[in-house]
Order: structure tokens, then sequence, then C-alpha cells
């Protein structure tokens, strides 16, 4: 699945209605998907709500759970720790952004492929083995608290990391051979950079700033010029 694949089936899905509906896709049959809007309040619903939606027969979206491909809780200030996603075991793409409470996940289904964490300042560091192998795309943007994140060099169907803005971020986690981009700018507190033309021989896109001045920064958007950009830092 491309970026561009991945964000038009994203824009499709995400039809917003004020701050009342939590939106996901659900496969309905072989060809056919519906958008299924929830509704709630999300400046108000908790983690036990979000349970209760998705594992009581009497909730909203339970009769979904084993169908829902995309599922979007973005905006839901309440939530402090998300709770196990992996009922939902047709999930394809996750975002969780600008959950200004989240500190913690507990579990994400094993098909998981696009996970959208950004602007979650309160987002601590992950346990080995939470993140679904499966992952495409991990987008990290702006969370504030995270100092390290698991390794993912198992991870072979990773294509792009984006750790925009991880202020606290203090190293990079290992990565994959698959891995195509790479942003980390704004990772003011990063130590040595490792040696990403070995490590990842497919990047192609590149984004960092300079230590010392942070409104200066340097990119790469082939291969070519990824290894001489990383010959230069």
């Amino acid at each position: 699945m491309s970026v561009a694949a991945v964000e038009a089936a994203n824009r499709a899905a995400t039809i917003k209605v004020g701050n009342s509906f939590i939106i996901c896709r659900v496969d309905m049959a072989v060809g056919k998907r519906e958008i299924v809007a929830y509704p709630c309040n999300r400046d108000t619903i908790s983690d036990s709500q979000i349970t209760h939606a998705l594992n009581n027969p009497s909730g909203d979206l339970y009769k979904y759970t084993g169908r829902i491909e995309y599922l979007d809780l973005s905006y839901c200030s309440k939530i402090a720790v998300l709770p196990d996603l992996r009922m939902l075991t047709k999930l394809k793409s996750f975002s969780v952004s600008n959950c200004e409470n989240l500190e913690a996940l507990t579990g994400l289904p094993n098909l998981l492929q696009v996970l959208n964490l950004s602007y979650c300042p309160r987002l601590l560091n992950f346990s080995d083995g939470l993140l679904p192998t499966s992952l495409q795309y991990i987008f990290c943007i702006e969370c504030k608290s995270l100092t390290s994140f698991p390794a993912l060099n198992e991870y072979s169907e990773l294509v792009r990391v984006d750790f925009t803005l991880c202020s606290s971020l203090e190293r990079l986690p290992s990565l994959p051979a698959s891995l195509e981009v790479l942003l980390i700018c704004g990772a003011r507190r990063l130590g040595k950079i490792p040696d990403l033309s070995v490590m990842c021989p497919k990047l192609r896109w590149f984004k960092i700033d300079d230590r010392s001045d942070s409104s200066i920064y340097y990119e790469a958007f082939n291969k070519d010029g990824v290894r001489e950009l990383l010959k230069a830092l």
C-alpha cells in the first residue's frame, strides 16, 4: 500500500461531523465497505466507554469488531490508557492522534499497517512486543515525552517512520532494511545517528535538523543523496 493510497483511504474514512462521532470503516462484505459513526463526545469519552462500545454485546460497535478496518480515536482528550484493541482482527489503519492525556497503549491487532500516534504529549515509552510486525507506517510527530522506541529491525514491512519534533527522544531504535522514509527533525536529544546507509539500504527520504540550530535542516530525497548526507553528518 503506497503512502498516497493510505492517505486517500484515510481521507475517505475520516468524515468528521463536529465533535460528536468516532469514525470507522467497516468491511461489510466482499467489495463493500461502509462508514460507521459511533455517537459520542470526543472531549468526554473515557477509556471504559470505548472498551464497552467494542467489547460489550450491547455496545454500539460490538457487532462490527471483527470487520473494522480503519478506526479514528483522535482528539479524545480523556483517554489516558488506550484499551486493548486486539479484538479488531481486521484493523489496518488506526489513528489516536491529538489525545493530550494519552500515556500508554495496551494491545494492538496483528494485521495493523498504519499507526498514527502524533501530538500525544504525554505518551511514554512502549514495551517490546507491543507493536505488531505488520506495521508499514508509524507516525509519532511531536510526542514530547517519548524518550525511546522499541526495536524495529524485525519489522520487514515497515517503510516510513516519522519522529518529527519528538524532543525527548534519546536514541533511534534499530531499524529494518525495508525502511524508505525516516524523518527526525526536532529530536533534539538524539545521540549519535547509526550508519543508516548500512542499516537501511532502501532509504530514499531522510530529514534531520542541525543540532546547533533547529532552524537549519538537511534533507535528501533519493538513495544517493541520503548516502552523501549521512557521510556529512
